[in-house]
């Protein structure tokens, strides 16, 4: 493995706390089976710094394994304190606006980006991100990923992009390639411990 691989993940995901949904309840569980499989593994998270299902991959992994690290990277939101993660290990804040910013910031602290269940923020750091490892791909081209997580959730919107976008010709394999869908948490660790063997050879 390479000596700068590192064992740290980027969570993205709604900050909502308490589920507006059954559905929501369902994927903050989900999220929250992933850390204790995040935790297992050994790796350590990196967050937007909030609560929902951020926070629900902190708890799972730091459940499982204390000795796990949460990194919350955040935006300045003065008024708001209840979004924050109360059990981060470290906070970062940038100026609120400072969205590019954050997210460089994320990246530096880990080798790997899942996708969970969000809005319109969590949406930005998805396409933002994906549009990044495009622009790399040539110089990272076999494992840099970023997985989706549940399919279930996010599989609309992957079959979209693969039916208009893809098929049209408006995006292109490479682009498809980096976008992966996992089903379980075990799928994400496999995924993830996927791209280490390639880095390996």
């Amino acid at each position: 493995m390479r000596k700068n691989l590192k064992r740290s993940v980027i969570i993205y995901g709604s900050y909502v706390d308490k589920p507006t949904s059954e559905l929501m309840s369902e994927h903050q569980k989900l999220v929250y089976e992933l850390g204790l499989e995040l935790g297992k593994a050994g790796f350590d998270i990196v967050t937007g710094g909030g609560v929902g299902m951020m926070g629900a991959a902190c708890d799972g992994a730091k459940d499982i394994n204390p000795d796990t690290k949460c990194i919350g990277v955040d935006l300045d939101w003065g008024n708001y304190p209840s979004f924050s993660y109360k059990r981060l290990d470290e906070k970062i804040l940038f100026p609120k606006g400072d969205f590019v910013s954050r997210l460089k910031t994320m990246k530096e602290k880990s080798s790997y980006q899942i996708v969970c269940p969000g809005g319109k923020g969590t949406l930005r750091e998805l396409f933002e991100a994906w549009e990044e490892l495009a622009m790399d791909y040539q110089k990272q081209p076999r494992h840099k990923k970023i997985i989706l997580f549940p399919e279930s959730y996010w599989k609309p919107i992957y079959d979209w992009i693969q039916n208009e976008c893809y098929q049209n010709g408006y995006v292109f394999k490479n682009d498809m390639d980096i976008l992966v869908l996992a089903k379980t948490p075990k799928d994400v660790i496999d995924i993830m411990l996927g791209s280490e063997e390639v880095l390996s050879k």
